[in-house]
């Protein structure tokens, strides 16, 4: 935060890399005792920005909430009420919004844009959601997982395209070194680029990635045991739902939807 020595902007879950189990471990442990939020206010006398150039409703609520639990001062800007991308630069609106709060996060379309809104701040960024990475969909459906570890016994799946949530969630498994197959029709598959910053993660954590085209492998892996695998769905579209649907069926597993 403002006064720091150092000012970490999460852009991407990996920039968390060497943090994200101890965060994950604290939430936890936060959500299983909310009385120690009595006395645990870290954001207290803090003033939290959120831009929201895309409408949201989870997103919103959860940091407007969670900053206000916290102890700090939630403050939202939709598009229409500030002058972001008509008279003023995004370099402009980081430079003003740095005098006035702690730490600020953005809910935009591209990600160079939440990169340029941090690279002119002087306060913490925190991506809420670009066309790239959607880090913190990504840490909570982490804790999800490290909290139903003890019902896994294979490993995390996802069916659908290579959109901005799978990114995120092959870098946080590849973190924590939670085995992923995912899903893709072809022609959306991920980003490249991505997908080998994971791989260079997943060389510390023995974390295993691989990419398949067919729906039903990314479930079942060829393999007998498939209690505990988690699904993850962005195939609508494809018409993959009802056919991932149909095999995970009847089976135990512990689903996120996407």
């Amino acid at each position: 935060m403002r006064g720091s020595d150092a000012k970490i902007d999460l852009l991407a879950i990996d920039n968390l890399s060497d943090r994200l189990s101890e965060i994950i471990d604290w939430a936890i442990r936060i959500k299983n005792d909310e009385e120690a939020l009595y006395d645990f206010k870290p954001l207290d006398g803090m003033t939290i920005g959120s831009i929201y150039e895309k409408p949201s409703t989870r997103t919103r609520v959860s940091f407007e909430v969670g900053v206000s639990r916290l102890g700090g001062q939630p403050l939202t800007l939709l598009a229409g009420d500030i002058q972001l991308g008509t008279s003023e630069t995004i370099a402009d609106t980081a430079a003003v919004l740095s005098r006035y709060t702690d730490c600020l996060t953005y809910r935009c379309f591209g990600h160079d844009d939440v990169a340029e809104l941090a690279k002119n701040s002087t306060v913490p960024v925190i991506n809420a959601l670009s066309d790239m990475h959607h880090p913190c969909q990504a840490a909570a459906d982490m804790m999800t997982i490290v909290e139903n570890s003890d019902k896994m016994n294979g490993h995390v799946a996802w069916i659908g395209d290579g959109n901005n949530v799978l990114h995120d969630l092959v870098l946080g498994c590849a973190i924590l070194g939670y085995d992923i197959v995912f899903a893709t029709p072809q022609g959306f598959d991920p980003d490249e680029s991505v997908i080998s910053r994971a791989l260079e993660i997943s060389k510390k954590t023995g974390s295993k990635i691989k990419g398949v085209n067919d729906p039903k492998e990314a479930v079942r892996g060829g393999r007998r045991d498939i209690h505990g695998r988690f699904c993850f769905y962005g195939g609508r579209a494809f018409g993959w739902e009802d056919e991932g649907v149909r095999w995970i069926s009847g089976k135990r597993r512990v689903g996120l939807e996407c």
